[in-house]
């Protein structure tokens, strides 16, 4: 399976994972492929997102642009070196189209009832 050289990558979470607010959604973000995010080997983009029951797009709340110090790419054969982002680490890893259409997704989220095995679309 071939890897895709992604452009920014990260983790959404449907929830705040440090205040567990359900009322939040979280993309942590950076250039590249998203094990510098997974990793925690360099700081990311935070973005918060507000879902908005009268809208299908969630609302943008914050945005904490992270240090980036720098970012994965891949390698011939599948290897993943780091590269530093240089003055792009001033710049938002995701724009705000992006950053939208994420939280849409985060919102259509699968759940998986473990007693009956039912699948739950929210």
């Amino acid at each position: 399976m071939e890897m895709v050289d992604a452009q920014a990558s990260g983790v959404a979470f449907s929830c705040d994972p440090q205040s567990d607010r359900r009322d939040v959604l979280v993309i942590n973000a950076n250039f590249g492929l998203g094990e510098s995010v997974v990793s925690g080997a360099f700081e990311p983009d935070t973005y918060c997102l507000t879902p908005n029951v009268f809208k299908a797009v969630p609302e943008i709340k914050s945005k904490q642009l992270g240090a980036k110090q720098g970012l994965t790419r891949n390698r011939a054969g599948g290897e993943v070196y780091l590269e530093i982002c240089g003055d792009r680490s001033n710049e938002q890893a995701l724009n705000d189209e992006n950053i939208k259409n994420l939280g849409i997704l985060i919102t259509v989220s699968l759940r998986l009832d473990g007693d009956e095995g039912r699948i739950y679309l929210s």
